[in-house]
């Protein structure tokens, strides 16, 4: 290979012991990671890591974490990276991804992401990030806002996000501060909350002042009230019931579980508890990573599949689990009794 390259004459082969001077005339990096990087990321040249384990060319599969709807665009955000993606709402077709640079493009993020329409552009909010993004949807740039104001850390680890008023208000997630952002200003404000260590799951439903949430990983339901940060917490169904989120859907809260094949029914006024667990013949989902997102339609609640196979559709009047959007069902390459994955 080195003799290739020499007699091809295709660039310098650098052979002294100058590290400075490579840095200096060369373009770019591409290798692995080393002490280099760190020297050459201080250029502003770009940097490139090589993956010794992509060995072929594929169609690419988007994962979407969240996503918003704007005019005949759907946006997206790919799952542990830095990509927005936009898409064509009627072909489906991807028309632009956009890097955030600031951010890893691969890090384990869970489902911190949202993605906030302001109108003329997109408030971008990463998992363990320390900077907040707004991306310009007309000129196509970008942002970087570094929270200003009296606060004594910020890193964003919230599962939910409230959008009103310009602000945007952040449950905590596994702790007990919630941040106030005013993405106009960039200042950021955090006060301390009742919710002691709580992690506030991505599906919760807003009634007038109060949010209903779980606890993820718990059978806990919070109350939380926006106008005076109190908040109250009743238990339901059985002590090992482990919930995933909850939305409302009549006169009951649907709650699907993590660690089993079960839907619970809660209804606040009577304190009725049913737990459905007839699920539709051919469901295949992985255990504690079934669901992405649920919705509420006419009165029923919509699952959306993350690593699982259909769309399912809960019908609290006739308390009956069912396949949604038949024509939409994939067969996975799925090992029940092993439990993995791999498709």
């Amino acid at each position: 290979l080195r003799t290739w390259y020499k007699e091809s004459q295709i660039g310098i082969l650098d052979e002294s012991a100058d590290l400075h001077r490579a840095i200096a005339i060369s373009d770019a990096y591409y290798g692995d990671w080393s002490s280099v990087v760190q020297l050459y990321k201080a250029t502003k040249k770009p940097v490139l890591f090589e993956n010794i384990y992509v060995k072929s060319k594929e169609d690419t599969v988007f994962l979407p974490v969240t996503f918003c709807v704007k005019d005949n665009a759907l946006w997206l955000m790919q799952l542990d990276s830095n990509k927005l993606i936009k898409m064509n709402r009627t072909t489906y077709e991807v028309e632009k991804v956009v890097c955030i640079p600031h951010e890893p493009p691969f890090l384990d993020r869970q489902y911190n992401y949202h993605i906030i329409d302001a109108g003329d552009s997109l408030v971008l909010l990463l998992g363990r990030s320390e900077q907040i993004y707004q991306y310009e949807i007309k000129t196509g740039s970008l942002k970087v806002h570094k929270p200003q104001g009296a606060v004594s850390s910020y890193m964003f680890s919230s599962e939910i996000v409230i959008a009103g008023n310009r602000k945007l208000l952040m449950l905590p997630y596994g702790s007990n501060r919630i941040y106030e952002y005013e993405y106009d200003s960039g200042v950021i404000a955090e006060r301390e909350s009742g919710l002691h260590g709580i992690k506030a799951a991505k599906c919760c439903e807003r009634i007038g002042s109060k949010l209903y949430m779980v606890n993820r990983g718990t059978n806990a339901l919070c109350c939380y009230d926006l106008t005076n940060d109190s908040f109250t917490e009743d238990r339901i169904g059985a002590n090992e019931s482990r919930y995933w989120g909850i939305k409302r859907a009549k006169e009951y809260f649907v709650l699907p579980h993590i660690e089993k094949r079960a839907v619970t029914l809660w209804n606040q006024k009577t304190g009725e508890v049913t737990e459905l667990a007839a699920f539709p013949d051919k469901y295949i989902c992985l255990d504690s990573y079934a669901y992405l997102d649920m919705f509420e339609k006419d009165g029923c609640v919509y699952l959306f599949p993350f690593c699982a196979n259909m769309i399912l559709k809960v019908d609290v009047e006739h308390q009956a689990i069912t396949q949604a959007f038949t024509e939409v069902f994939f067969e996975p390459d799925y090992d029940v009794d092993s439990e993995n994955m791999s498709s």
